[in-house]
Formats: C-alpha cells, structure tokens, sequence
C-alpha cells in the first residue's frame, strides 16, 4: 500500500480533515486574539500647535456610541473595516483635509487655486500637505497636536 493510498483511505482523509480543522482554528484564535493590539489609539486629547482643545477621548466614545445606537455601519465605515456599503469615513476625513490644505497651501504659497496651479507649483503644495500629514502631525494615545491649518480646517 503506497502513502497515497494511506491518504485517500477513509481513514487517512478523517486524520487530514480533523487536523487541517484544528490548525485553521487556531491560526483563527491567534489572529483574533491579536487583533486588538493593532487597532489605533484613540488619543487623550487632541489639540492646536497653540494649545486649543479640539477634542478629547470622550468626544470621540460619545461619536463612537452614536454610530452603534443608530446602526450606521450599513452606510459608511470607520477604518475601512465593517460596512458592506458606504465610504469609509476615515478615508473621507483625510481626502477633505488634504484638499483643503491643497487649497490652502496654494493660495499662501502663490496667490492661486489648486486647480490653478503649475505641475511645479502643484509639487510644492503636494510636498507642504505631505509635511503636514507625516512629520508634523502624529496619532498619539497621550495626545495628538494638529499645526494650526489642520486645526482651523477641524473647527471650520
């Protein structure tokens, strides 16, 4: 009897089935178990670069309450996780935020829309909004400081 005849005996498939169901339940255990260390923080606080108060922990539980009481995972997701249908809020947040500073940087920088500017002018605003969202912005769970563009676009 060849070991493939062992395999595909009533026996040999019962082993495999029962084993290859034990392993995916526990590579399934592994990854659920894990699954909260790699949700991000929710911060403290979040302020300005000037010390403005934005909004805390309790503000972002209040508007986490709202979205389970009202069921709203069937229209819009938050971290691209949970919706079948509807953007994904976070998604959107960062698009408008970048747009807004697109605009803003542009017309600081050169007196110009977004949609105005040149490929050299429009790499300029791209590398300020980039600056903005990467080195001088940072998700913190003790506290997060926004640079006051970003800031006065949260409170506009």
């Amino acid at each position: 009897m060849t070991l493939l005849d062992k395999f595909l005996s009533r026996k040999g498939l019962y082993v495999s089935f029962w084993f290859i169901g034990i392993v995916m339940v526990a590579i399934l255990i592994y990854y659920t178990a894990n699954l909260a260390k790699e949700v991000p923080p929710i911060a403290k606080t979040v302020t300005s670069q000037s010390g403005e108060l934005l909004y805390t922990y309790d503000d972002v539980a209040q508007g986490k309450g709202y979205f389970q009481q009202f069921d709203l995972m069937d229209y819009g997701t938050m971290l691209g996780m949970g919706a079948y249908m509807g953007p994904d809020f976070s998604t959107d947040f960062m698009h408008k935020r970048a747009e807004f500073l697109y605009e803003y940087f542009g017309q600081q920088k050169f007196g110009k829309s977004s949609g105005d500017l040149s490929k050299t002018e429009l790499a300029v605003v791209k590398a300020m909004t980039i600056t903005d969202f990467k080195e001088q912005t940072t998700l913190r769970e003790q506290g997060t400081t926004y640079t006051e563009v970003s800031a006065f676009w949260l409170t506009f």
